[in-house]
């Protein structure tokens, strides 16, 4: 019964002793978190251990120790201090390597260092080959990691001095450059416009002698070819050219009134009006409509007399005829009327014929001219449901061919 009564002392007193080793090895092996851990596990089981309280307290300067330490670094590191930033975080390691804030600065602060030295030896490099912009870019760069180092403001403006240098250099070149290229301009702009001049007048007298001799597309391109080197002329020119197109229309209208074809040469004359408007044009052009007028009523008269006839093609032919002379409404809609008459006729005839594919189709063309025809559609349909009853009359007839042959055969 004693010894049974002694077991629970004797685990505690085990649980201590592997909490102590604990402890004490956390905080030989430098790592303060853990010994204070194990060592707080040990005053729950003994609030009097004298040996955890003192590795708790040990733990506790420690810790004190380094959170010091680390508020100095990171206040070095914030200005930009890199290397005593180090320093301090070097301190930290040694009292806890497993500090990881430690470690974490002395990363940053050592990248830092070296785009810091990266960078002045490339400006240094930029300033050495006369890029001076390059150069004072790169220390720039260096300042947003160091504000403070008054060597590099110092670089920058001795490389702005030497870009103002350069900078002045160049205008002063740049200015010579330009008064000479004035000069030269000048003195070409001279003897162009003097060549142009030449060249403008050569033009426009024989653009005038061609426009004389009729030669239209020789006159119009002469003139063409002036207005290239005189453009303040362009008025001057624009009116022989009108002249030039006035008179070639003219000619040409001329021509084809007297191969009587009207309607060409209305259009001729109606361009020759666009360039110069004059009585003798207007009048030409009045008596040109005058023949149109005449030519379409006579082939108009002729069609009705064609479609009164019945005789749909040659009133199709003769309506088209007036239509290519003077196109109205009223001969479009005369066509389009001859047209389903003409198919509706047809259609006629091929349902009295029982032709009734053909009537269907004859019908669906005159359908194109008056879809709103209610005779025609029930016209289609009824030549879709004979076609119907064609189809099955003929499959009928097949069967029964069929039927008939096999009885003979028994």
């Amino acid at each position: 019964v004693n010894m049974l009564n002694e077991v629970p002392s004797l685990i505690k007193e085990r649980d201590i002793r592997l909490h102590l080793k604990e402890a004490e090895g956390a905080f030989f092996g430098k790592d303060f978190k853990t010994a204070m851990v194990e060592s707080m596990k040990i005053l729950e089981l003994d609030n009097r251990n004298t040996q955890a309280t003192e590795i708790i307290k040990r733990s506790e300067a420690k810790t004190q120790e380094i959170a010091k330490l680390i508020s100095q670094a990171k206040d070095l590191f914030a200005k930009t201090q890199y290397e005593q930033a180090i320093l301090t975080c070097e301190e930290i390691l040694e009292i806890s390597p497993l500090r990881s804030e430690g470690k974490e600065l002395i990363r940053v602060a050592g990248v830092n260092l070296g785009k810091i030295v990266e960078l002045k030896e490339s400006a240094q490099r930029h300033f050495d080959r006369k890029e001076y912009q390059l150069a004072i870019e790169d220390w720039n760069a260096v300042l947003t990691l160091r504000p403070d180092d008054s060597n590099i403001l110092a670089n920058i403006a001795q490389a702005e001095r030497e870009k103002r240098k350069i900078r002045i250099r160049k205008l002063r070149n740049q200015a010579i450059a330009a008064i000479s290229l004035i000069l030269v301009i000048l003195i070409g702009a001279i003897a162009w416009n003097r060549l142009k001049e030449a060249r403008y007048e050569k033009h426009l007298a024989l653009g005038d002698s061609y426009f004389r001799e009729e030669r239209w597309e020789e006159a119009k391109l002469a003139y063409s070819e002036a207005l290239k080197y005189k453009p303040a002329d362009a008025e001057k020119v624009r009116v022989k050219l009108n002249e030039l197109y006035h008179a070639k229309y003219l000619r040409e209208g001329m021509a084809k009134e007297e191969r009587e074809d009207w309607q060409g040469a209305w259009e001729l004359y109606r361009k020759a009006k666009n360039y110069r408007d004059s009585d003798e044009i207007r009048g030409k052009i009045s008596a040109v409509e005058d023949k149109i007028q005449a030519e379409y009523e006579k082939y108009y008269a002729e069609g009705e007399k064609w479609e009164k006839a019945k005789e749909w093609d040659k009133a199709i032919e003769t309506y088209i005829k007036a239509r290519g002379v003077k196109e109205t409404v009223e001969v479009t809609k005369r066509l389009a009327h001859v047209r389903y008459k003409q198919n509706l006729a047809l259609g006629d005839k091929y349902f009295k014929e029982e032709r009734w594919k053909e009537a269907k189709l004859a019908y669906s063309e005159a359908l194109k001219y008056k879809p709103e025809d209610v005779h025609l559609q029930d016209k289609i349909r009824q030549c879709r449901i004979n076609i119907s009853r064609r189809i099955g009359e003929v499959f009928l007839g097949i069967i029964k061919s069929v039927i008939e042959a096999d009885t003979d055969e028994h």
